[in-house]
């Protein structure tokens, strides 16, 4: 697979590769392995370097602070944690779901799952689960 990587790579103008390494976090480990393989062996390695940890940090500097974020919820099953969410991201206010890797791995151990949203739409967002009967009992007390 790797060839075929290094293929493609081979046949791109030097402005495309350098361009592809600002969004090589979201290749493949092959297709990013071909990418720095074909950037070494045109001798563009360290402009790639530097072209990739300007881009960093400018991405770094440029993202907001993260907005508080609390618990409005909380589900044992997925079931009723995709019915809130649902609900939630419909009425446009995103949620998110706390450790919701580690939920989907070891539930059994790591209790039940909690559904969060930013501090500011959490009046709205509890108001619209209580609205539903299916999820009012889940919805954390204190709201």
């Amino acid at each position: 697979m790797l060839g075929d990587y290094a293929n493609v790579y081979a046949q791109m103008a030097d402005e495309e590769l350098l361009a592809l390494v600002l969004e090589s976090d979201e290749l493949i480990d092959e297709a990013r392995n071909a990418l720095w393989i074909e950037l070494h062996n045109r001798g563009l390695r360290q402009e790639a370097r530097q072209t990739y940890q300007d881009h960093r940090a400018q991405k770094v500097t440029e993202q907001e602070p993260p907005e508080k974020l609390t618990t409005i919820a909380t589900f044992n099953d997925s079931l009723g944690l995709n019915l809130a969410r649902t609900t939630l991201e419909q009425e446009g206010i995103p949620c998110f779901v706390a450790d919701e890797r580690m939920n989907r791995l070891l539930s059994f151990a790591v209790g039940p799952t909690r559904l969060q949203v930013r501090e500011c739409d959490a009046p709205r967002a509890v108001a619209l689960l209580r609205e539903d009967e299916r999820m009012k009992d889940f919805v954390e007390q204190g709201y």
